[in-house]
């Protein structure tokens, strides 16, 4: 695969942070959506609005930090959501083009398309337990999908667009644009077992379960 100016560099402190801040290398042309860290490993992958996912293996040496490039993905639209298998192994990435791709990192660069929304994929996580992966979009649904079939496992319709969506076995939590929080008991995926309505003044962007007890 080709990197054309994404490579490897030391990683430098950021001047006008705490001197323990590390800046990666800024061989990305576009803003950055979404940042995943790998479970298993120190790689960080990243979807940026030029269409695509970079992954860097950030390395230490003593008191010295090093990014090294380990693959470079691209869709047909800005990357608005990443995520990591539970083994580090593959990445997963959704984007403006309507799609979820598969990365195996090392692998084929091409990757495989393992999902398809009506409108934009905002939010992907992959499910372990369940063997599966979700994803959130803008057309308003929540899927489920088995990597290995075209057609998605279950389809739930939500209250409005999907902005923020987060997995911690057995429960997901996903944020939608009318400020609502849908629950879900993943040994009951299709069904939502509660909602609340978010205090805040603005679209949640991000939500993360901290621990899951159902």
């Amino acid at each position: 695969m080709s990197f054309g100016g994404f490579g490897s560099a030391a990683v430098t402190p950021a001047a006008s942070r705490a001197a323990a801040d590390y800046d990666v290398p800024p061989d990305v042309p576009d803003s950055i959506q979404d940042i995943a860290w790998s479970p298993t490993a120190n790689v960080l992958a990243a979807g940026s609005w030029d269409n695509h996912v970079r992954c860097w293996e950030v390395q230490q040496q003593g008191a010295n930090f090093q990014a090294v490039a380990r693959a470079q993905f691209a869709h047909k639209g800005p990357v608005l959501c990443t995520a990591f298998s539970g083994d580090g192994s593959t990445v997963f990435s959704g984007s403006c083009d309507k799609t979820a791709m598969m990365w195996q990192l090392g692998g084929n660069s091409q990757g495989q398309q393992i999902a398809q929304h009506d409108q934009p994929i905002r939010s992907i996580q992959h499910i372990a337990q369940a063997n599966c992966v979700v994803t959130g979009s803008w057309d308003k649904t929540v899927k489920y999908w088995d990597t290995r079939s075209p057609q998605p496992q279950a389809t739930v319709q939500l209250s409005d667009r999907v902005y923020a969506l987060d997995v911690s076995y057995p429960l997901m939590v996903v944020a939608t644009a009318d400020k609502q929080i849908h629950c879900f008991d993943l040994k009951k995926p299709s069904q939502i077992y509660a909602v609340i309505v978010s205090c805040l003044i603005y679209i949640s962007h991000l939500i993360i379960v901290l621990s899951a007890k159902l």
